[in-house]
């Protein structure tokens, strides 16, 4: 009879939600307010179908975890959600404390949702009397126990320790639902999958109109003073530092911007009334900078196990003391014949405005059976026609042996090396490298 009660109606609205269902966090007497924490709103209120929130400790990220998956299912009938962990000590932690206890039932109306008695569910699943389930995995095999799920919200949490090389699974496990994306962690290892993936958001850094707001603030013989002045002292706006990646948010979220953490030692003793281990200044002195840059700012570190980048390598690659002219290739040819076989390789472009065409050369030493990579050049936006002579006439001089190009973007230019044509302003006629050479 307890699950056929009829239940509240609860709005959408993720923040009208808030207001109604859940005004209370769990263990707190004071109704909640985003004063101190202005930022948070607008990821709230992110409608976008992938978002990524790469932050510090204790900025509230749990709390923003459970509003999602709570807000969503006790608003809808009949939908799925889930929440993914990495490891099952912090999965079942989060199912029965932040879940059931922090978010339920301690709040009067969403206490009336989960099922009771053998209905009830487990450590993984909740489901609720409007027939919507919470479903709490983790990331093992490659997201494997969130494939099949039909699901609206997926929530992946402490990302920094998934296996987020295997993200395009849990994506294509969405297509049908076209479910929404949540990414969030601290800062992880430089070069790692999870910090590529973040490379490719438009990476919002949130601004505070004025930059030394934290003299603004007002402290008393509590600590600081929590009150409606604070809304204008934290007053900003996020902003994308790669605005071009405008189909996946991303926010970045240190510590240095939560008000209730002191910045100096001395804030934290005299302002704050704490001992100084909570100041920023303290962990940085104290603390090992790859916890401090990660679990502090929310950014990246060198880690043992990858003490080189991608980023690294290509910032330290000069590629005028490795590469060839193309006379300087034809001499080689020239002088070790039938030992070497040059090769010339075409990745044509989709588009001069969004996308260039690259040419690369390689010599095979075929009695070391090395490759070596002697031309490359990132061709700018040109016509196809005067694209397909240069590459023509590259080939010859080079003298190379071999060519390759994709033909689904080069149909044109395959066609017109192959054959040969002429120059489109003089009508010069130039020879093609023959289809048996370039392929």
């Amino acid at each position: 009879m307890e699950d056929e009660e009829e239940l509240p109606v609860l709005p959408q609205d993720i923040m009208k939600w808030i207001n109604v269902a859940r005004p209370y966090i769990e263990g707190q007497s004071e109704k909640r307010t985003f004063l101190t924490i202005p930022f948070w709103e607008d990821i709230y209120k992110d409608q976008s179908q992938d978002i990524m929130v790469v932050a510090g400790r204790q900025v509230y990220k749990s709390t923003f975890a459970t509003d999602v998956l709570a807000g969503y299912t006790t608003s809808r009938n009949n939908i799925s959600v889930c929440y993914v962990s990495y490891d099952d000590v912090n999965r079942n932690a989060f199912s029965n404390q932040k879940l059931r206890v922090g978010t339920f039932l301690t709040n009067e109306i969403l206490q009336r949702f989960p099922r009771s008695g053998k209905s009830a569910g487990s450590v993984g699943e909740i489901p609720l009397k409007n027939n919507s389930t919470i479903y709490i995995t983790t990331d093992h095999w490659g997201y494997r126990h969130v494939e099949g799920k039909s699901l609206k919200i997926c929530v992946l949490d402490e990302a920094q320790y998934h296996e987020i090389q295997f993200l395009p699974k849990l994506q294509e496990a969405m297509t049908a639902t076209k479910g929404r994306l949540y990414i969030l962690g601290i800062g992880g290892e430089s070069g790692s999958p999870y910090e590529r993936l973040y490379h490719t958001t438009d990476q919002r850094e949130w601004f505070f109109d004025d930059e030394n707001w934290r003299d603004s603030l007002q402290f008393d013989e509590n600590g600081l003073v929590i009150d409606s002045y604070i809304s204008n002292v934290m007053k900003g706006e996020w902003i994308p530092q790669k605005p071009q990646n405008d189909l996946f948010h991303g926010y970045h979220l240190p510590q240095y911007h939560i008000a209730t953490i002191p910045l100096t030692i001395d804030d934290a003793v005299n302002k704050y009334k704490l001992h100084p281990k909570f100041s920023i200044e303290w962990k940085k002195k104290h603390n090992p900078s790859s916890i401090f840059n990660s679990h502090v700012l929310g950014g990246f570190f060198h880690a043992s196990r990858r003490p080189v980048t991608r980023e690294m390598v290509e910032r330290c690659m000069d590629y005028s003391k490795v590469l060839l002219t193309a006379k300087e290739i034809a001499e080689i040819k020239d002088k070790y014949q039938n030992k070497v076989k040059i090769s010339l390789g075409v990745d044509f472009g989709s588009s001069p405005s969004r996308s260039a065409t690259v040419i690369c050369i390689l010599i095979d030493w075929k009695e070391t059976g090395r490759y070596q990579m002697v031309f490359m050049e990132k061709r700018p936006a040109e016509n196809q026609m005067d694209q397909a002579e240069y590459i023509t006439r590259l080939f010859h001089e080079a003298k190379c042996d071999i060519g390759f190009g994709d033909l689904g973007y080069g149909a044109i230019q395959v066609k017109t090396i192959q054959d040969g044509s002429a120059n489109r302003e003089s009508g010069k006629l130039f020879k093609g490298v023959t289809p048996q050479k370039f392929v």
